[in-house]
């Protein structure tokens, strides 16, 4: 159990049960096999980051994210999402893409925050589903990749970086979010084929790329 008051290293080991009790953040140092990994059981938001090491989950492996934030991938590392057998995503937890380079969203069955980071583009590896809020980084960008990010319940989308809509049009890709927050700075691309831009938004810069006519209703 990393429970530290300041940020820790993780020793890259096996492991039968590994916890993160760190608000300070506990990062991998190596890579790590290792059955159970908890997060936040204990202490309220805490922090565990794979530091772009990868982790083998063994049979009947269980990811518990009580409280705090997953952070996958470091600087010149993108990792993927472990395939734990049993994930049990708590409420007021994030999972954070943060790799500098380009990386996979995978399909969980469902996030509940999802953050975007890195000076990368992050392309989902299948259609999600958010119950908390979607937040893209200031030189982030976050693509689709043909799928769609289903939010459900009172959550926010808000983008400081860049949002790829490659769908018909914004709502077929970022559908039932209760708030959608352009903020300065950030940019949305309309990159597919034919697409209609959609006009409930406030947009602060618009870019339109790929083939075929945008329409502006």
């Amino acid at each position: 159990n990393y429970n530290g008051a300041a940020s820790q290293t993780i020793k890259g080991t096996t492991y039968v049960t590994l916890k993160v009790n760190n608000t300070a953040g506990a990062t991998l140092g190596g890579a790590t096999t290792l059955t159970t990994l908890t997060i936040g059981d204990v202490t309220l938001n805490s922090v565990f980051s794979d530091g772009g090491f990868t982790i083998t989950p063994q049979a009947g492996s269980v990811l518990n994210l009580t409280s705090g934030t997953y952070k996958l991938g470091s600087a010149g590392t993108a990792t993927t999402f472990p395939l734990y057998d049993t994930i049990n995503i708590g409420a007021l937890t994030t999972v954070e893409y943060a790799s500098a380079v380009a990386q996979t969203v995978s399909a969980l069955p469902s996030y509940v925050n999802l953050t975007i980071s890195g000076a990368s583009i992050k392309s989902l590896a299948g259609s999600i589903a958010i119950t908390g809020n979607l937040t893209i980084a200031t030189t982030a960008t976050l693509n689709p990749a043909g799928f769609t990010v289903t939010g459900t319940g009172a959550n926010t989308l808000s983008v400081t970086g860049t949002l790829q809509a490659d769908q018909v049009n914004f709502n077929d890709t970022y559908i039932s979010f209760e708030t959608r927050t352009l903020n300065a700075g950030s940019t949305v691309n309309y990159n597919g084929a034919a697409q209609t831009i959609d006009n409930t938004l406030s947009y602060v810069n618009l870019k339109t790329s790929g083939s075929d006519t945008k329409s502006i209703t």
